[in-house]
């Protein structure tokens, strides 16, 4: 029996679930909107892109999903959309292009860099998944064509478009455009050095952070225009990344200046974060205000994450509650609140463009699109009631990236960064939070046991026990430090977990939270559609428990 606390394998479980029910199976193609402002709720087409960049999205997804339970029922559906997005190989210049028409009409025959950046990522995590041949072969492609864009400037290079037509060929002194797609490759071109040894890729990526970083050194990036933050949090991930490479300390510094001011000005301490990051407040239309696509959350956690391994241990505190509260919540798991109409979405047929079957059921697992700070639904967001899928496959990514931090190895031992369960061959963690401040380690290989501790946690209130027998405790950097640990045995880390009511202020907007520990167990407002932070049985000081075993198995790649 274990914990019955967050359990990341059954939300990377009913992350496949959503993956594979959100497909037109007809065309093996994601639909891309969830729509519940009408009845019967509908899964919606978007456009050419649920050809081309969704496909990509769905399948790295699925990938990452794998990894997190260890399972492989999704392969077949794998298969299929990698057909999809073999198919936009169409011009043998190595990049992907949208169709010149599709079941929805005709769409622009052409190249977004953007895209191609999802379609790379699900290509080489073919590779290193499935040891898929033909999809490295096209990762390797688009390296080729990438570089064939990209224009030298200094030791750093650019993009001068978002979208190029085919033959298209840019002059050196073309102006940079600076966005998701210069910023989106980081992370994908590093990631793909690693486990390839494609110098390449490695030197693109130098190039383009290079660039981005001297292009926005001299204050924060979006001062003269608006940016999306799912695109710039994970610009930020792929920098520090990199970093992480290359030592350049005054890129970590530039990331950590940009990532503190996007979260006071447009976040909050519990991970909701705005879609747009303004300089024109009155580019949001009449009537709309700030909503959070999930896909920004899972970036956040990425980079906060990244920070605390580069030098600032703190942010493991601003990652954990993020995790614990936003991205927990914004998982769809109950959809009752949209099984009205029963009658009338029983006679109302599927379209070339929209299906109306079992909404409900078919949307659980997807993740918040468009939603309000207290609310998965955001009434008066630009797109009213609606979800985006792209959210439900990048939160699937990030479940990973959450999974893979949890338990790390270095020469210096086992550090346990994140208070959440997890199992690793080198050792197993059950957390009792948010009902107790306990967290069980029982060790899988000899070595020193770094725990660490929340920041708002009062140390001298800390208690370490081995095999039942209280010890001293070693408090180092934030870590409770358990010194020469040998397999079998168990450590028990011990605090309380203070429940306290604290007012803040988001987007201009007070609201009253209830924390214990980490965890928000209530909001006020509350939301009124589908309302988050509906917890107060965290209340009580005991954990229940449920029968589970965590997956162990070593993945392949590393994050």
């Amino acid at each position: 029996m274990k914990p019955a606390t967050i359990n990341l394998e059954k939300k990377a479980r009913l992350s496949l679930r959503f993956l594979q029910a959100s497909l037109d199976k007809k065309y093996y193609i994601p639909y891309f909107y969830i729509v519940f402002q009408e009845d019967p709720a509908e899964f919606r087409h978007h456009s050419y892109w649920d050809f081309c960049e969704n496909p990509a999205r769905h399948l790295y997804g699925m990938l990452f999903s794998r990894l997190v339970t260890g399972e492989n029922k999704t392969k077949p559906v794998e298969a299929r959309l990698r057909e999809t997005i073999y198919s936009n190989f169409s011009e043998n210049d190595g990049m992907s292009y949208r169709p010149a028409s599709t079941v929805f009409g005709i769409s622009k025959h052409a190249t977004d860099l953007w895209e191609n950046r999802s379609i790379f990522t699900a290509l080489y995590m073919s590779y290193l998944v499935d040891k898929d041949k033909k999809a490295k072969k096209c990762a390797d492609g688009i390296i080729e064509g990438l570089q064939k864009f990209a224009i030298k400037k200094g030791n750093g290079c650019y993009f001068s478009k978002h979208t190029y037509n085919p033959g298209y060929k840019p002059g050196k002194n073309e102006a940079p455009v600076v966005g998701q797609n210069m910023g989106g490759w980081l992370t994908p071109l590093v990631k793909y050095y690693e486990y390839t040894g494609n110098k390449k890729a490695f030197s693109l990526a130098c190039g383009l952070a290079n660039f981005l970083v001297e292009y926005l050194k001299k204050g924060i990036w979006f001062s003269n225009s608006d940016f999306n933050t799912h695109s710039m949090m994970f610009t930020l991930a792929g920098i520090l990344r990199l970093a992480g490479h290359t030592g350049n300390k005054k890129h970590i510094e530039w990331v950590k200046k940009q990532f503190d001011y996007i979260i006071k000005v447009y976040g909050s301490s519990f991970g909701w974060i705005a879609e747009q990051a303004l300089s024109n407040k009155e580019s949001l239309k009449h009537g709309y205000t700030q909503s959070c696509e999930s896909c920004t959350v899972t970036d956040a956690i990425d980079t906060a994450m990244l920070l605390a391994k580069s030098g600032y241990p703190q942010y493991w505190n601003i990652a954990e509650k993020f995790i614990r509260n936003y991205f927990d919540q914004a998982q769809l798991t109950d959809s009752s609140w949209m099984t009205r109409s029963a009658s009338l979405r029983a006679r109302k047929e599927d379209t070339i463009v929209s299906s109306f079957k079992n909404i409900p059921q078919r949307s659980l697992g997807c993740y918040v699109g468009w939603g309000g700070i207290n609310d998965f639904v955001h009434p008066a967001a630009k797109r009213r009631k609606t979800v985006q899928n792209c959210c439900g496959p990048h939160c699937a990514y990030g479940t990973f990236l959450i999974w893979n931090n949890i338990v790390t190895k270095t020469k210096e031992g086992v550090w346990i960064n994140l208070s959440l369960n997890r199992d690793t061959k080198w050792a197993q963690v059950n957390s009792y939070i948010p009902y107790e401040g306990k967290v069980e380690i029982t060790m899988r290989t000899n070595a020193d046991l770094h725990v660490r501790i929340p920041g708002n946690v009062n140390k001298n209130a800390v208690n370490v026990y081995v095999n039942g027998n209280k010890i001293n405790k070693i408090l180092q950097e934030g870590y409770i430090v358990v010194k020469n640990l040998k397999i079998g045995q168990q450590a028990v880390v011990e605090y309380p977990l203070e429940i306290e009511k604290k007012s803040e202020k988001v987007m201009g907007k007070e609201y009253k939270l209830e924390w214990k520990g980490d965890t928000v167990i209530n909001i006020s407002p509350s939301g009124k559609i589908a309302p988050f932070f509906k917890r107060t049985e965290l209340k009580t000081a005991k954990a229940q428990f449920e029968k589970t075993k965590y997956n162990n198995t070593e993945s392949p790649v590393n994050w």
